[in-house]
C-alpha cells in the first residue's frame, strides 16, 4: 500500500537562504506539498511537481484546498491535531476538488476509515513555522491568497531517473529533488552511487538543484556521505533540524553550476 507524507520531515524554511526564489520557475519533488508551498511563499513564479507516487497527488490536492478554503485554525486542527480524521472536514474539502480526486479519496476514507493510516511513520512531526513557514498565521494567509489565485500545479507522475527525458525542452531556476537519491538507488549505498547520481542530474538543464537532505541524527555512514558529495562537486549546507529531539545539525546537498 501506498503511504504519503503529511507533512515534510526536512528544514524547508532554510531554502529560502540557500536558493533565490524571487520570480523563479521551480520544479520540485510533490511529496508532502511543502515544498510547493514553500516555494511560493519565497517568491517563485511558478512550480511544478513530480512523484512516482499518486497518492501523493490527491494528498496534495485535498491540502491545496484546505489551505485555499479553511482558516488557519480550521486547517490546523484537521490536518494537525486530527491527522485528517474527520468526515466533516473532509466531506467539506471534497466539494472544492476535482471529482476524480474527490472520488479516490472517498474510496479510501470508507476502505480504511482513517485517513491517518496511510501517512507515512517518517513524516514530519515538527509543526514549528521556523520549519515549515505556513504554519505561521500570516504567512499562512499569505499563501492562501496566492492559491487563491493559482490552478493546481502541472504534475509529473514519473520516476525522477527518467523525468529528464520528459522535460528535456524546460529550463528551471531551482529544482527541489528531496531525497529522490534514496529511491533510485538503494539508500545503504548511497556514497556508492554520488559520482552516478551527478551524471544523472547533469540532464536538467537547471543550475541550482537540491539534491539531497541528511539528517544528523541515525545516520549511518554519514561522514562517508557528505565527504564523498564534496569529492563529487556538490555544495553542503548546515542547517538546523527538523526534529525538535535531535540535538546534531542536518545537511542540504547542492548542485550548483556556475
Amino acid at each position: 500500500m501506498n503511504r504519503i507524507y503529511g507533512f515534510t520531515n526536512e528544514n524547508v524554511f532554510s531554502y529560502q537562504s540557500l536558493y533565490n526564489f524571487s520570480g523563479a520557475d521551480v520544479l520540485s519533488v510533490l511529496g508532502s506539498g511543502d515544498q510547493y508551498f514553500s516555494s511560493l511563499l519565497y517568491g517563485a513564479n511558478c512550480v511544478e511537481v513530480f512523484d512516482i507516487n499518486p497518492l501523493s497527488w490527491d494528498f496534495f490536492v485535498l491540502k491545496f484546498y484546505g489551505i485555499t478554503t479553511m482558516s488557519f485554525e480550521e486547517f490546523y486542527k484537521y490536518f494537525v491535531n486530527l491527522r485528517m480524521n474527520s468526515w466533516y472536514y473532509f466531506e467539506t474539502l471534497c466539494k472544492y476538488m476535482p471529482t476524480d480526486v474527490s472520488k479516490r479519496l472517498n474510496d479510501l476514507y470508507h476502505e480504511y476509515n482513517l485517513l491517518s493510516v496511510l501517512i507515512r511513520s517518517d513524516t514530519g512531526t515538527n509543526f514549528d513555522d521556523s520549519i515549515i513557514p505556513y504554519l505561521n498565521k500570516e504567512k499562512y494567509y499569505q499563501l492562501q491568497t496566492l492559491l487563491r489565485n493559482r490552478k493546481l500545479p502541472t504534475f509529473y507522475l514519473q520516476d525522477f531517473s527518467n523525468l529528464s527525458d520528459k522535460l528535456s525542452d524546460k529550463k528551471f531556476d531551482i529544482i527541489l529533488a528531496s531525497n529522490v537519491i534514496h529511491y533510485i538507488y538503494n539508500t545503504e549505498a548511497e556514497h556508492e552511487r554520488i559520482s552516478e547520481y551527478k551524471n544523472l542530474l547533469s540532464y536538467f538543464n537547471c543550475p541550482n538543484i537540491q539534491a539531497s537532505y541528511c539528517w544528523g541524527q541515525n545516520k549511518r555512514y554519514l561522514n562517508e556521505i557528505l565527504n564523498t558529495y564534496k569529492e563529487n562537486g556538490f555544495d553542503i549546507d548546515v542547517v538546523n533540524p527538523n526534529n525538535k529531539s535531535q540535538s546534531s545539525s542536518d545537511y542540504v546537498i547542492s548542485l550548483r553550476r556556475k
